[in-house]
């Protein structure tokens, strides 16, 4: 049952609706229709739509079926016209535009309507009006009249998602409207949930999801099957070899030959490996732009060309119409580059921009450039179409050295879903108003948001499970306010509405209507959806929202800096995603966190007064909730800064021609082991492996990892005992995550030895990712041996599964440089008192008694040289003393080493040195206080980094 009465519309109508009885127009009195739905002779699709989706839903409101009739029967006084047909109105209706008009006892609803007029079958989404490139006036204003005058709200999708008033008589205010979005170009989102076909195209629809021109993808693939070479799917195709005219790889992207570069799926199923492909097109070359120019301008011809925007592999012909040029609105065709983050070297290309602007924005110049060139190509051939494009990420910065033409559109990429980050919202929303000051008048603006939360960047950057979830709905309600205050006229929601599903259905109400309330509307749905359990699921989510936009809750080394900081370190200003480490992510799923917000919902449960409301209560708990409550029972923290064996990253020197032995691999999780060792040497350009430990069973493996860091893309190399080899690499690219064979050319040489498997690995260096590198968290490595469901691993970590990728970040280290470097951000603090990171540098107090502790990597016993680089606000006073040192916790030793003042005290990072220090694992390094006490502003000592190299010899 529902419940009875309707709280409040809570929108345009509220001040006429106590008027309705009195004043209002009766559809159904006492559960008997009233009225009848007049289609007319030949609705279109969107009048038909509409006259199903309102006889469905009034009868399920009120019991009461209105009769759906090509015309006026005489038998009831009441009629409600749908569609211009019916209405035979005058007034003459563009675009999306709406209207809603009472006249004496008759209501007409009506709109301007795409002219098609297949039959709908209310069973069969196939036969609905289409989201793209289709103007459903009629259906649009029969969900408004539904909304506005019915008080029926189509929340989310499914049985449950739909509000409707309990009642038997439904009267509504006769109060004329006429509407049109201004977001009228396009509304639309990625919508991820379970539900079937049908449901999924009426939540499309309720939601008024429409395109109509503008929207933009990555879409610069057509000349690469022209002038680099014939796909791969191709090849057996006469109408796609025919496409390449010559190869031209002046026209492509220079300083690729050899690198097997980053490239998106659809070129890498275009071309696979090649590794002198080219991942971007040259910016620069005067013949390019005339290719572009010249798809886009078949396209606005009414046709499409193979390679293009929904043609990508020639499955359509191209005299097919893929980009419909919607009546009274401007055509732009989408150019944007692959999604890889490449870019040209060739001279051109570098130094056009150089010196011109900052280093950051070159290539967002470069880019708007190369699109200037284009738009102007197609204003000579096509001058009534553009082209619309993306500022996203490297290109969010405003190209100020480029004028661009007005036939040029601009979608801009925003992920506002982290912009909790103080900085990240900052530079993230300056770039906006930037575009938003100089170009906002001069040409269509629109929108891309990324409306993620933490299970985005748990899954996508951490490999976890679980997560604790977030809500940001209020904050997201301001932003698109402000979206529609600066005429925004674009809209596409990356989402996931399963998880986000208050801010999923909050934007793309008001990307429909920017005039809307968020506030108020977000009142309303909690009293309507949620019925008495209404106060703990606002709570619950008011709660969820604190917690999570609060940058009180996160780690304050991130902010007050230049650059943007998260988990992992720096981070692309305009690119903020995965900012949630497990770490961070259940600090704010903390154990009273948890406690407080499930009481909330078990109440809200126990308090639920009907079977929709329970049922829409229990799909977030069985979607979000159950596997939060999991998680947190899972978690167990993996504290860095914990001086412990199970996470500690172990790391070994390897030279040119030199030999390590990696030995005492520890289970996952850190209890137990085996006797496996792993003796590992560089020769002539290759890595040489000799794996030897406890007899295999058929399905045992060991498997060989490496990466370039410690989230960079991952080479897994797995070696079976039947001597079979297998290569994946895995990379994530814009938060776009795949797994792709991998050839290394690895040879693999088994080696009989009873009681035992032993084999031998070879593996070409430049196969491999970059491991030169000598800073401690780049070029990292793992190595892991399975046997049925017991891993151990060489570098120890702690992972919930049993996956030791999900771990990468814990990987260790082959070092091949002669020293290795850990730079001031890379280290946790154990004793942060009156110390905090600033751009990179560690802040402490001089006053402090053993000012803070660093962790050290976990080290082969040896004796080390040791270089750190700080200085002092301190002067330089005679007898004035500092103490560095490190602390050996097995042996619970420390070795502290005392240095004057006066040789770090200034402006200027100056290096101390400690030569042949015997060290050993687990132990961490220390910074003690001045031996007297320094004045206010004078205390402070800065910390820039320390070098670690080979002393004497090393065990």
């Amino acid at each position: 049952m529902m419940r009875k009465g309707l709280i409040s519309l809570g929108l345009i109508f509220i001040a006429v609706w106590g008027l309705a009885a009195a004043d209002g127009l009766t559809l159904v009195r006492d559960g008997i229709a009233q009225a009848e739905i007049v289609l007319g002779a030949k609705p279109t699709k969107s009048a038909q739509m509409a006259a199903l989706e309102l006889q469905d839903q009034i009868r399920s409101m009120t019991g009461a079926e209105l009769p759906i009739i090509a015309a006026p029967s005489g038998k009831r006084q009441t009629r409600i016209f749908l569609g211009a047909g019916a209405a035979e109105s005058t007034e003459k209706l563009s675009g999306e535009a709406s209207l809603i008009r009472f006249q004496d006892q008759d209501v007409f609803i009506y709109g301007n309507d795409t002219p098609d007029y297949g039959k709908v079958d209310f069973k069969n989404p196939k036969t609905f009006p289409p989201v793209e490139y289709h103007y459903k006036g009629t259906l649009f204003a029969a969900y408004d009249f539904l909304e506005y005058y019915c008080g029926i709200r189509f929340y989310q999708p499914g049985p449950s998602g739909t509000f409707r008033p309990d009642t038997k008589t439904l009267t509504v205010p006769k109060k004329n409207r006429k509407f049109t979005s201004p977001m009228d170009a396009f509304r639309t989102a990625s919508l991820k949930r379970t539900v079937s076909p049908r449901e999924l195209a009426l939540w499309r629809l309720r939601w008024r999801l429409n395109v109509s021109f503008g929207l933009t993808n990555h879409n610069a693939y057509g000349i690469y099957y022209r002038y680099w070479g014939i796909p791969k799917w191709g090849e057996n195709r006469p109408e796609i070899r025919q496409l390449f005219q010559g190869k031209r790889e002046e026209y492509f992207g220079s300083g690729f030959k050899g690198r097997n570069a980053s490239r998106d799926h659809i070129m890498k199923a275009s071309y696979g490996n090649d590794p002198d492909f080219p991942s971007i097109v040259c910016f620069t070359h005067p013949d390019v732009p005339p290719y572009f120019a010249g798809e886009a301008a078949a396209y606005a011809r009414g046709g499409n060309a193979i390679g293009g925007w929904k043609n990508l592999r020639g499955q359509h012909p191209v005299n097919k119409t893929l980009i419909p040029k919607m009546d009274g609105l401007p055509f732009f065709y989408p150019i944007e580059p692959g999604d890889n983050n490449a870019f040209c070297s060739c001279r051109n290309c570098l130094e056009k921009f150089a010196g011109k602007v900052p280093p950051e924005e070159v290539f967002s110049n470069l880019k708007f450039y190369w699109i200037a060139q284009i738009a102007k190509e197609l204003k000579k051939i096509s001058p009534d179409a553009g082209v619309s494009t993306l500022a996203y990420i490297k290109t969010l910065f405003f190209p100020s050295q480029v004028d661009l033409p007005d036939n040029v559109a601009i979608q801009m990429c925003l992920p506002v879903y982290n912009w909790w980050h103080p900085e990240a919202r900052k530079v993230q929303e300056a770039a906006y108003r930037k575009w938003m000051d100089f170009a906002g008048g001069k040409r269509p603006m629109f929108v891309w948001l990324y409306i993620f939360g933490p299970h985005w960047d748990m899954k996508v950057h951490f490999r976890e499970k679980y997560f604790f979830p977030a809500s940001y709905v209020n904050h997201l309600g301001e932003i698109m306010k402000q979206l529609g205050k600066d005429g925004i006229r674009g809209w596409f929601g990356e989402m996931e509405s399963q998880y986000q599903p208050l801010e999923a259905m909050l934007s793309a109400r008001m990307a429909y209507d920017p005039s809307i309330d968020p506030v108020q509307f977000m009142d309303e749905y909690y009293r309507n959806y949620y019925g008495k359990a209404a106060p703990e699921m606002k709570e619950f989510f008011t709660e969820l929202e604190k917690i999570y936009w609060n940058p009180a809750n996160y780690p304050s080394g991130w902010f007050g800096k230049d650059k943007v900081y998260g988990p992992l370190g720096a981070k692309h200003p305009m690119w903020t995603t995965g900012m949630h480490s497990p770490e961070v992510n259940w600090n704010l799923g903390s154990v009273a966190n948890v406690k407080k917000l499930d009481a909330l919902i078990r109440t809200a449960l126990k308090k639920a007064d009907t079977p929709e409301t329970r049922a829409r209560i229990q799909e977030y708990v069985d979607s979000v909730w159950a596997q939060a409550l999991e998680g947190r029972r899972n978690y167990r923290p993996i504290l860095n800064y914990v001086a412990s064996k199970r996470t500690l990253r172990k790391f070994v020197f390897l030279p040119e021609n030199g030999t390590a032995l990696l030995k005492n691999w520890k289970a996952l999780g850190g209890k137990g082991g085996d006797s496996s060792e792993l003796a590992v040497s560089r020769k002539n350009g290759n890595l040489c492996f000799r794996y030897s430990g406890p007899a295999a069973g058929k399905t045992d493996s060991v498997s060989f990892y490496f990466a370039e860091s410690p989230m960079g893309a991952l080479i897994h190399l797995q070696c079976f005992p039947d001597g079979r080899l297998k290569g994946e690499k895995t990379a994530v690219s814009n938060d776009v995550r795949r797994t792709e064979p991998f050839d290394a050319k690895a040879s693999l040489r088994p080696v009989s030895n009873e009681g035992q498997w032993l084999f031998e690995l070879t593996v070409p260096e430049k196969s491999l990712p970059d491991l030169n590198a000598s800073e401690q968290m780049s070029g990292v490595v793992n190595f892991a041996r399975r046997s049925g469901k017991d891993v151990t691993v060489w570098s120890p970590m702690i992972v919930h599964g049993d996956d030791p990728a999900e771990g990468q970040k814990y990987f260790g280290k082959l070092c091949f440089s002669d020293s290795i470097l850990i730079p001031a951000e890379n280290f946790s603090l154990a004793s942060s008192r009156g110390s905090d990171f600033r751009n990179g540098i560690l802040e402490t107090d001089g006053n402090q008694s053993w000012v803070v502790r660093w962790q050290y990597p976990d080290l082969p016993e040896g004796v080390y040289n040791i270089e750190v680089r700080l200085r002092t606000d301190a002067p330089a006073e005679k007898g004035l003393k500092v103490a560095f040192g490190f602390y050996e916790t097995v042996r619970k030793k420390n070795r502290p080493w005392s240095f004057p003042v006066s040789k770090v005290s200034g402006k200027a990072f100056r290096t101390v040195q400690i030569r042949n220090a015997p060290m050993m694992p687990g132990g961490y390094f220390h910074l003690q206080k001045f031996n007297r006490k320094q004045p206010e502003g004078k205390e402070k000592i800065y910390l820039e980094s320390i070098r670690l190299s080979q002393g004497g010899d090393s065990k």
